[in-house]
């Protein structure tokens, strides 16, 4: 099976990583998302990955703030964006990108 002809967004939810989040308010933390690989052999060689995150209603706030550990308490670069709100305003759909090792 040819893994490049495969879109990586399909493929990866990302390589055992946690996706955390730092509040900018004081509102409750959502839960740690855990991602990994859907193929059990992460790729070869660094690539940019995306992917979203759906939240229950009132999890996520619009100051909040995520941050990507590796498994081994590592970092990696993040950016996110919000997709789409709940009716009282909080985020409902998360975009996440990173490039990984």
């Amino acid at each position: 099976m040819n893994h490049t002809r495969i879109p990586l967004a399909a493929r990866a939810a990302l390589f055992v990583a946690t996706l955390t989040s730092r509040l900018l308010s004081a509102a409750a933390t959502p839960p740690p998302v855990q991602l990994h690989w859907l193929d059990p052999s992460p790729p070869a060689f660094a690539r940019g990955v995306s992917w979203g995150v759906p939240w229950p209603k009132g999890a996520v706030q619009k100051d909040q703030t995520f941050a990507l550990n590796t498994a081994d308490g590592g970092s990696l670069p993040l950016q996110s964006w919000p997709l789409a709100y709940w009716p009282d305003g909080s985020i409902k759909w998360t975009g996440f990108a990173t490039s990984t090792p």
